[in-house]
């Protein structure tokens, strides 16, 4: 069959079985096909070893997961200890509520009649110790 110079390649039903077979030609110096080399594997002995790779997928998937997941947890532990346990709102909240209060003391030192670089040196001008 490969004597016709290409390479051959199929399913077929055996004395042992269905298989993959391939067949393949050997050529001379000239490149004149002078013979043929076929092998075959059962799909028995495929589909056994794909059930042990699929396993060992699935383990290694698993183990992943559940590393990924350990992970995660530990981080956010980690980021709760670091926020005081807010969540991202009451963070976003507390910062708008500086940020104002910082705009109003600005404007109350920018306001007064004399300059003055900051609040404890203001109470100060006024008679008021902090």
């Amino acid at each position: 069959m490969a004597l016709d110079g290409h390479t051959h390649t199929g399913v077929d039903y055996g004395s042992l079985g269905r298989s993959a077979n391939a067949r393949v030609p050997i050529r001379d110096t000239a490149g004149k096909p002078i013979g043929e080399v076929s092998v075959g594997i059962l799909e028995t002995v495929v589909s056994a070893r794909l059930h042990q790779v699929v396993e060992a997928v699935i383990l290694y998937s698993v183990l992943a997961l559940a590393v990924g997941v350990f992970a995660s947890l530990i981080l956010v532990r980690a980021i709760k200890r670091a926020t005081f346990g807010l969540e991202p709102t009451e963070i976003v909240a507390l910062l708008q509520d500086r940020e104002a209060m910082l705009h109003g003391i600005r404007e109350g030192v920018s306001g007064s009649t004399r300059r003055v670089a900051s609040m404890s040196s203001m109470t100060r001008l006024d008679g008021y110790w902090a």
